[in-house]
């Protein structure tokens, strides 16, 4: 028997876990992504003597945020497919400025 046959090749191995960190999925929390998200920052920043309450806060107000910016971007599809994000008006560089006779030199946007 060959022993050249009988080895097996090298499978790389990695230490670090795929993991789903997206904090949104579909407008809903995933909760899943938050805990792993907590425990990886404890462990992560164990060096800093951070607890697991309080990578659970931070994580949590990632998530608030991340949903804050799913929302916003929403809204903003919304509108664009409504045809209402930027609204078709006549304006004129008077409109922007606060002298009437639309003077550049101003610079100042009041309106």
């Amino acid at each position: 028997m060959n022993k050249i046959a009988n080895i097996q090749p090298k499978r790389e191995k990695s230490n670090s876990k795929k993991r789903d960190y997206r904090l949104i999925v579909d407008g809903k929390y995933n909760l899943k992504a938050i805990m792993q998200r907590a425990y990886a920052e404890m462990k992560w920043n164990g060096h800093y003597l951070k607890t697991f309450s309080n990578a659970l806060k931070e994580a949590w107000i990632a998530a608030h945020i991340a949903m804050d910016e799913y929302k916003a971007e929403q809204s903003m599809r919304k509108a664009a497919a409504a045809g209402t994000l930027f609204p078709k008006k006549n304006l004129s560089l008077s409109d922007f400025y606060s002298d009437p006779c639309g003077n550049l030199a101003m610079g100042y946007v009041t309106k």
